[in-house]
């Protein structure tokens, strides 16, 4: 469908549940995953051409294969969870290979703006959590955190790249605590700061870099946005989660229930925190807002029911919500791509990627 809601098409249908589809960079085809039959709970990735036609099943897995994406150079992305790898498939779904590997598993993927690096979890025993770097050419990996984790104690999750690529954000959390913090660390594993101190109840998470890298929203008892050094803390709303920054840097939306305790809805502000305005306003929750590149749009994942997840966007200044996706099942965590812009990409649009359980073919 058209941003506006025009032109919708329906591409796949009942009895399956379609999720997380992916544009290839030259717009021609759909990356997704199918769960064919909804009693066995099982996923696999399919291509689909943007007209409808052409379905094709890329994977046959005992266990799920999750979250597609197109990109450059052709590395793939890695799965949360335990007994996880990497695997590498091309489009056409030939020459699939194991790429990365660890009986623990991965998580918190987080690609560099340049598409050269990935920044991923690492876990290990006793619940140890090593966000660690990794050159997708040569596959070469540094573990950024590994002195920092032994003198601080520290595990450290979800780390997010800043705009310029040179630094990434991270949620430190001390092993025997509940408490979260925010930290900073170079992308070649020096000067790591600590920038937020959670003495409260508070566990600050959710960090989102602004535009030029100079500032860092978040959330925790509120959104909250610092300079990138930890200074100038400044509260921007009362209560909220998932902030996300505006292609031009001077917004924010997030999800919050400010106006109704028992109602979760999109919000935009200033970048100051003022002019707090709600663009979504119905008794669903409606969560994890994402702005579209060209700052006209942002979408969002909803449940109307309250027995699965859609997404829908919303045009930023108000308006209506348009549902895009209608499933009995869940779609979940909305991302906007440009095919000629978007990193990571593979430009010959030629290879696909996956993540997914350890697994051996059917």
């Amino acid at each position: 469908m058209d941003a506006d809601g025009k032109n919708v098409r329906r591409l796949t249908g009942p009895p399956t549940s379609d999720i997380c589809p992916a544009w290839s960079p030259d717009s021609q085809q759909i990356v997704f995953v199918l769960q064919r039959n909804l009693q066995e709970r099982n996923h696999d990735i399919y291509i689909i051409d943007a007209d409808g036609n052409n379905l094709r099943n890329l994977t046959n897995h005992q266990s799920d294969d999750q979250e597609p994406a197109w990109f450059d150079p052709t590395f793939s992305v890695a799965s949360a969870g335990r007994s996880t790898s990497v695997y590498l498939i091309n489009a056409d779904g030939t020459n699939e290979r194991k790429w990365l590997e660890n009986p623990m598993g991965f998580g918190g993927v987080a690609w560099s703006p340049d598409g050269k690096f990935v920044a991923l979890n690492q876990f290990a025993d006793e619940g140890e959590s090593h966000p660690f770097v990794i050159e997708l050419r040569t596959g070469k990996q540094r573990n950024i955190t590994k002195r920092q984790h032994a003198a601080w104690g520290m595990n450290f999750y979800d780390p997010t790249w800043s705009g310029v690529g040179r630094w990434l954000a991270l949620v430190c959390r001390q092993r025997d605590e509940i408490r979260a913090d925010i930290c900073i660390i170079k992308a070649g594993g020096d000067g790591l700061k600590q920038l937020t101190n959670a003495a409260d109840k508070h566990q600050y998470g959710g960090p989102s870099w602004s535009p030029d890298g100079e500032k860092i929203a978040f959330h925790g008892g509120g959104i909250f946005v610092m300079d990138r050094n930890g200074r100038n803390r400044i509260q921007l709303s009362p209560k909220g989660r998932h902030p996300d920054w505006s292609p031009d840097g001077t917004k924010i939306a997030f999800y919050s229930n400010l106006h109704n305790i028992a109602q979760q809805d999109i919000y935009v502000m200033n970048a100051d925190g003022a002019n707090i305005v709600r663009l979504t306003d119905d008794p669903a929750p409606d969560r994890l807002p994402a702005w579209s590149p060209d700052g006209q749009w942002v979408a969002f994942m909803s449940s109307v029911n309250r027995t699965g997840w859609d997404i829908y966007v919303v045009n930023a200044n108000g308006g209506d919500k348009i549902r895009v996706t209608t499933h009995p099942d869940a779609d979940t965590r909305p991302t906007w791509v440009i095919p000629d812009r978007s990193l990571p990409v593979d430009t010959r649009g030629k290879r696909v990627t996956f993540w997914g359980r350890l697994k051996s073919k059917k």
